[in-house]
């Protein structure tokens, strides 16, 4: 399993900065394989919580790739706000 991927759903830039008004994180699983791409949901969070909310994204990932019997994936998490959803790219 690989966890690095850029997705080109997501406009923002790759960093591990959390906007002010970040809401929630939405998380991408990316087979490398057939090179589809799958929603897996959105964690919620607030600006003073990010840093902890994020290590739940990895969670919400996993669960997505063994549901499709993935083997060969990774994954990327969006920050989103009440007006971008996806402010920035975290790995």
């Amino acid at each position: 399993m690989r966890l690095v991927l850029t997705l080109v759903t997501c406009d923002g830039h790759e960093n591990d900065y959390a906007p002010y008004g970040i809401t929630g994180f939405d998380v991408y699983v990316y087979n490398n394989v057939t090179e589809k791409e799958f929603y897996a949901g959105r964690g919620e969070t607030r600006y003073g919580t990010a840093k902890d909310d994020l290590s739940k994204t990895q969670s919400l990932a996993y669960s997505i790739a063994r549901r499709n019997h993935l083997e060969d994936w990774s994954y990327i998490t969006c920050t989103v706000t009440s007006s971008i959803t996806c402010a920035t790219k975290v790995r």
